[in-house]
């Protein structure tokens, strides 16, 4: 199943006003672009060439829908991802905290 590559990835986002770019360390590096409005993140993500070729809804585009909690320290955000027009495929919940910038040795 395509959300099985997803199950223990992380991700990155990087945000420019409400574009927002996510990016996951799954097998496939999948990049995937996204809006923020308010407290709602979406994102469509197309799926690797590879898993097009898994049975089932492989070939299909999943959506990543979230809501930013900015009351927590660190922020965090709850959500799902889902396999678009899929009614077997079960979504795949999440929640993520922010996590500090690495700092390098010797930074200025």
């Amino acid at each position: 199943q395509v959300l099985s590559s997803f199950s223990n990835a992380s991700a990155v986002i990087s945000q420019s006003g409400k574009n927002l770019v996510i990016t996951f360390n799954n097998a496939s590096k999948t990049v995937a672009f996204g809006v923020l409005e308010g407290k709602s993140l979406k994102s469509s993500i197309l799926p690797a060439r590879d898993s097009s070729r898994a049975p089932g809804c492989g070939d299909q585009t999943l959506t990543l829908t979230a809501t930013v909690d900015p009351t927590t320290e660190p922020k965090s955000l709850s959500g799902q991802l889902a396999v678009n027009n899929c009614q077997s495929c079960t979504p795949l919940e999440f929640h993520a905290a922010r996590q500090a910038r690495a700092t390098g040795e010797g930074a200025h």
